[in-house]
């Protein structure tokens, strides 16, 4: 049985590729401009720093990976 933790990772996982890479990203594709950029562009890079924001949460917060401590 898998943890109440992964489980959680998952479903946050799956919800940022339907939001952000999939159908969810449709919602934004507008005519409008936001900060000179059309919104689309505007979305797609809050969905990268969100992404790369996910990863390091992932891996080091939430201990996914395992960081070994170098000894010199």
């Amino acid at each position: 049985m898998m943890p109440a933790k992964d489980k959680r990772m998952i479903l946050i996982c799956l919800a940022w590729i339907v939001f952000f890479g999939g159908p969810g990203a449709l919602l934004f594709n507008t005519t409008d401009y936001i900060l000179g950029l059309p919104a689309l562009w505007t979305f797609s890079i809050v969905a990268w720093l969100i992404g790369i924001f996910l990863n390091w949460w992932f891996g080091y917060k939430a201990t996914i990976t395992n960081v070994a401590d170098y000894k010199d």
